[in-house]
C-alpha cells in the first residue's frame, strides 16, 4: 500500500499532475478563492463574525438569533445560497450571479499553503528543480502569483494616491 511519503506515491502524483493542466472551470475557482480572502465585499465568514458581534452588544440578541440574524445579513448583501437572475460581479473576464464564495476550487487551502511557502522562501511542492514540478501546481501557482501582484500593485496605488490626496 502506497502512503504519501512513498517516494512512488511522488512519483505517481507528479506523473498525474504533469498531464494536467488548470482548464477554465479550475481557473476560474483558483481566481474565486483568491478574491474570497483578499476583497473585503467577498469574506462572508468574517462579515458573519462583525454583523454577530453587532447584533450581540447593540441589539441585546441571544446568541442563536444574532448568529441567524448576521447569517441573513450577508445572505441579502452577497447572496453567498442563492443565484440571482441579474450579474452580481464581473471579474477578470468571469460574470457571476452569485458570492465567489461559492465557487472556491475544493484544495484551494493547499494550494494557499503551497504558494505561502513558494513565495517566502522559494521551497518548491515536491523533490527535483522547477522542471520536475507538476505542471499542475506550478500553473496554479503562476496564476496565485500573479494575483498577488496585481493585488500589490493596486494596494500600492490606493496608498499613493491616499497620501497624495492628504498632502493636498
Amino acid at each position: 500500500m502506497l502512503t504519501r511519503h512513498d517516494p512512488l506515491w511522488e512519483l505517481l502524483l507528479i506523473t498525474v499532475l504533469n498531464e494536467a493542466t488548470l482548464d477554465a472551470q479550475e481557473d476560474m475557482m483558483i481566481r474565486s478563492g483568491f478574491y474570497y480572502l483578499t476583497a473585503d465585499k467577498f469574506q462572508c465568514e468574517h462579515k458573519i463574525d462583525q454583523f454577530y458581534d453587532m447584533h450581540i452588544k447593540r441589539k441585546q440578541m441571544a446568541p442563536m438569533e444574532a448568529m441567524e440574524e448576521a447569517e441573513r445579513m450577508v445572505e441579502a448583501q452577497n447572496s453567498c445560497n442563492t443565484v440571482k437572475d441579474s450579474l452580481m460581479f464581473s471579474i477578470d473576464g468571469y460574470d457571476y450571479n452569485t458570492c465567489v464564495c461559492n465557487f472556491i476550487h475544493p484544495e484551494f487551502n493547499f494550494f494557499i499553503a503551497l504558494f505561502g511557502e513558494y513565495d517566502k522562501h522559494g521551497t518548491l511542492p515536491f523533490s527535483g528543480a522547477l522542471g520536475d514540478q507538476p505542471a499542475y501546481i506550478m500553473d496554479t501557482l503562476a496564476l496565485l502569483r500573479s494575483l498577488k501582484l496585481d493585488k500589490d500593485a493596486e494596494d500600492r496605488a490606493r496608498q499613493e494616491k491616499q497620501q497624495n490626496s492628504r498632502r493636498r
